[in-house]
């Protein structure tokens, strides 16, 4: 039988143990420093992410302000021609087919597309004498939903370019199996 003696005094693991202690609670200590030091950086960080977000943002609407500045007097051009074009067409009795256009282009909104327009031109003689031209336009296309297709119809309806608009057909579409698309046939006459 072995025997052993001890030849520490108990001093000396209680000094022992105060010392593990107080390494564990400096470890301990230097450990959430680091992890705040850490998180602070990471938050700084962030702040000058944010900040050069919000330089680019500010820098995006000034240039977006300029191209809206020089998009007005462009559009106030396109406006100003059209509308001439429009008189010139009434002096040779000519639709103004640019802003014809343009006037469907802006009725469609992003769930209609046109696919072809048909423009048919009759001649008739009108009580006074005069020859009378007559113009019906039919007006082929697509549209998502049966409330896409009648909101297009119903701006179209509206417009001072064309009247009597007149739904020929509105069927879902072969050409889309998968998909409710209607397609649709429009006929109106254009003033």
């Amino acid at each position: 039988m072995k025997t052993s003696v001890d030849l520490y005094p108990e001093e000396f693991y209680a000094y022992v143990s105060v010392r593990r202690r107080l390494l564990l609670w400096s470890g301990l200590f230097v450990a959430v420093i680091t992890a705040i030091s850490i998180a602070s950086l990471s938050l700084w960080r962030e702040v000058g992410n944010a900040e050069t977000n919000l330089s680019v943002l500010e820098a995006q609407v000034q240039g977006m302000e300029l191209w809206g500045a020089q998009l007005t007097p462009l559009v106030a051009d396109l406006e100003s021609a059209q509308e001439r074009q429009r008189v010139l067409g009434q002096l040779v009795n000519e639709p103004a087919w640019s802003a014809l256009l343009n006037e469907m282009g802006t009725s469609t909104g992003d769930r209609v597309w046109l696919r072809e327009f048909n423009v048919d031109t009759e001649s008739r003689q009108a009580e006074s004498g005069e020859t009378e031209i007559a113009r019906s336009i039919s007006i082929f296309g697509y549209a998502e939903s049966a409330d896409d297709f009648v909101d297009f119809m119903a701006a179209l309806a509206a417009s001072e370019m064309v009247t009597d608009v007149d739904q020929e057909y509105a069927r879902k579409s072969a050409e889309f199996e998968d998909d409710d698309i209607l397609e649709f046939k429009l006929e109106a006459r254009i003033i």
